[in-house]
């Protein structure tokens, strides 16, 4: 008779600490109101983001699907060390070549992760992320057996009649988490005359190493949404849903979180610095605990200077 061998089985997963990644997940943004709006909600606002999905060769009512919007929160997981490496963009398109030379060397300069999804970053541990249901993404190899197999799967399912809502389901929630190991983005950029213009970059992808928050399939069909928009028109009108679910309403699908949860707030130099500690000393007295004058100083002393950190690399 064999020995019966008992295994404890924890609720909760052991916590490892990360050799060749970061033990923090970071949300870079463009500017400080962003991140003065996010210490203000105790919550990061998911938006919709285009996404090109060209690579999968999507077919559906014999019509290319070549982009498709998805309600999303970002973060990377590159370590400090390695937010200021180089990497190859290609910065291309009628707009571009439009551009004074002056603007088109501002443009193809953005080779860092901070100067390309810009300079303030809220940074949180992976544990933290874990418990929220982040999703690294899974990128793709355009040429590969998955990626053909993925895009020829999901074109004939729209074809199929009385199939399960389900398999439908998990196959579009599949493609909010995948990307290809590069190609291209669109991305807004302010040339010279204060003139915002979507400029085209091919770049890699797969050293973004990112994660992303997608809410909660169930929570969006109690409010009648959906996570992936393939319709044009919808496209057209993401900057409008975008800024209805900065509404109270949409409070449950923000990706909330508490100050203690934080890790790191990111400016870009020592002024950003000082207007940040401003902002913080002004949140209202509602969002602390008994000690609030302790928990201000705690969070001002997470205030990271990207000039600083470059200097120190």
């Amino acid at each position: 008779m064999s020995n019966i061998i008992n295994i404890e089985v924890k609720n909760e997963p052991q916590v490892f600490s990360y050799a060749q990644s970061a033990n923090a997940l970071f949300n870079f943004m463009e500017q400080l109101d962003y991140l003065s709006q996010a210490l203000s909600r105790k919550a990061l606002v998911p938006r919709y983001y285009v996404e090109n999905v060209k690579y999968l060769d999507l077919i559906i009512g014999g019509e290319d699907f070549d982009e498709v919007e998805i309600l999303q929160t970002c973060f990377c997981d590159i370590p400090l060390s390695s937010l200021f490496k180089q990497g190859d963009i290609h910065c291309f398109g009628e707009e571009f070549d439009r551009l004074s030379n002056s603007d088109k060397d501002k443009a193809s300069s953005k080779t860092t992760h901070p100067d390309f999804y810009g300079r303030f970053a809220i940074s949180f541990g992976k544990n933290w992320g874990l418990k929220k249901s982040l999703q690294p993404i899974h990128y793709l190899n355009k040429k590969g057996q998955v990626t053909k197999s993925y895009g020829r799967t999901l074109s004939q399912l729209y074809e199929l009649e009385d199939l399960p809502i389900d398999v439908v389901t998990d196959y579009l929630n599949r493609l909010a988490y995948i990307k290809p190991v590069d190609g291209i983005m669109e991305k807004t950029f302010t040339d010279e005359n204060n003139k915002k213009v979507t400029l085209f970059y091919e770049k890699v992808f797969h050293d973004e190493k990112e994660w992303r928050y997608v809410p909660d399939s169930s929570l969006m069909e109690k409010y009648n949404l959906e996570n992936i928009h393939a319709n044009p028109q919808a496209i057209n009108e993401r900057e409008s849903w975008n800024t209805r679910f900065r509404e109270d309403v949409y409070k449950e699908l923000w990706l909330n979180f508490e100050y203690s949860d934080i890790k790191y707030l990111i400016v870009p130099d020592n002024g950003s610095r000082n207007d940040l500690i401003n902002i913080i000393s002004s949140l209202p007295k509602e969002l602390f605990g008994e000690d609030e004058d302790m928990e201000k100083k705690v969070l001002i002393s997470k205030i990271l200077v990207l000039d600083n950190i470059k200097e120190d690399m």
